[in-house]
């Protein structure tokens, strides 16, 4: 079983674009890179709203959002689990996988 097409043609392309591997790239350089993602290429859905919340942790409280794409009750969740951060993280995408979920 091969790739997918248009995964095949994403790697072709991105191996074209002579970017470094990750541990040759300072940070900076690795964080603009991971906006060429093919991810990030696809239409965005529209987010009707965003609620800021926090729950109980074992030591702290814990920050949660909860995106809403309608009013609409008994919608499917997606859940996202950050169990840590190595610094190449970009928090500012977030809000993106939000909307990729449908």
């Amino acid at each position: 079983m091969g790739l997918k097409p248009e995964i095949s043609a994403y790697l072709t392309e991105r191996a074209a674009t002579g970017l470094p591997q990750v541990w040759q790239a300072p940070l900076a350089q690795i964080r603009e890179n991971t906006k060429l993602h093919i991810a990030l290429k696809q239409p965005l859905l529209q987010i009707h709203s965003v609620d800021h919340r926090s729950i109980n942790g074992p030591i702290s409280e814990l920050p949660i959002r909860i995106y809403r794409p309608s009013e609409e009750n008994n919608l499917p969740a997606l859940v996202f689990f950050r169990i840590s951060d190595t610094g190449a993280c970009q928090t500012s995408g977030r809000p993106l996988l939000a909307r990729w979920a449908r």
